[in-house]
């Protein structure tokens, strides 16, 4: 089960369910630009705010996405119709 905490900060980051390390990058950059205090016209502590939970929510999205396990054990050069087999093989309604 996912943390919370990630959870927020992909929230925060405005990132869809799945994404990559490259979409995480592209997202954190455009926001930044939009709240940076060097380019806030408004609200300094308020930019100054949003720029630190922004960093705050990249940097532990990206330690998570670098460090996070993944398995593809019995996942490379699978079928559909292995991954349907896997999923749903011995679901009675199938039979």
């Amino acid at each position: 089960m996912i943390n919370e905490r990630i959870l927020q900060a992909a929230l925060r980051i405005d990132l869809p369910e799945t994404f990559s390390i490259k979409e995480l990058k592209a997202q954190y950059k455009k926001l930044l630009r939009e709240v940076h205090p060097d380019r806030c016209s408004d609200n300094m502590a308020e930019c100054n705010e949003k720029t630190a939970l922004l960093n705050e929510s990249y940097k532990l999205l990206l330690e998570y996405c670098e460090n996070y396990p993944i398995s593809v054990k019995g996942r490379i050069g699978e079928t559909a119709q292995d991954f349907w087999d896997r999923r749903f093989g011995n679901d009675p309604m199938w039979k």
